[in-house]
C-alpha cells in the first residue's frame, strides 16, 4: 500500500516538476510524450515491485521469527519440566538426607542453594524475550 502511495506521489511530482520547472503550458497528469508515459509507468511499476518484495521479505521475516519463538518456548518449557523433576528428586534425596542426620549443615546450605539457583537461572531463561545467543547463555548466568 505505501508502495503505490509512493508511486502516485512520484507520477504527481513528475508532473509538478516538468510543468513548474520545465515551464510547460498546461499540466498534464498524463504526459502526451510517448517516451516520458512509458517512462513513468516503468518507474511507477518498479517501485511498486519493490514494495511488493519488500512486504514479502517482511512476512517471511516475521514467519521465521514467529518459528524461532515457538522452538525456544517448547525447548525451554521441556527444559523446564526435566530440571524441575530432577529438582524435585533432589529436593526427596535432600529430606531424607536430612531426616537421618546424615547432612552436614554446610552439605545442606550448598544442596540448598544449588537447588534456588536451578530453579532461578530456569526461571531467567524462560522470561527471555530477545531469542539471540547473547540473551540466551546471558540468563543462565
Amino acid at each position: 500500500m505505501i508502495a503505490v502511495i509512493v508511486a502516485s506521489l512520484f507520477w504527481l511530482l513528475k508532473s509538478l516538476i516538468h510543468w513548474y520547472i520545465f515551464a510547460e503550458v498546461e499540466f498534464q497528469l498524463l504526459p502526451t510524450d510517448a517516451n516520458e508515459f512509458w517512462m513513468r509507468v516503468i518507474i511507477f511499476l518498479l517501485i511498486i515491485a519493490v514494495g511488493v518484495l519488500a512486504d514479502n521479505r517482511a512476512a517471511r521475516n516475521d514467519a521465521v521469527e514467529k518459528e524461532k519463538r515457538e522452538i525456544f518456548d517448547a525447548t525451554v518449557s521441556s527444559s523446564q519440566h526435566v530440571v524441575n523433576n530432577l529438582l524435585n528428586q533432589v529436593q526427596v534425596l535432600f529430606l531424607d538426607l536430612d531426616n537421618d542426620n546424615r547432612l552436614s549443615d554446610e552439605g545442606r546450605e550448598h544442596l540448598e542453594e544449588s537447588i534456588r539457583e536451578g530453579k532461578d537461572q530456569i526461571a531467567r531463561l524462560s522470561s527471555v524475550t530477545a531469542i539471540d545467543e547473547a540473551s540466551i547463555r546471558g540468563s543462565v548466568r
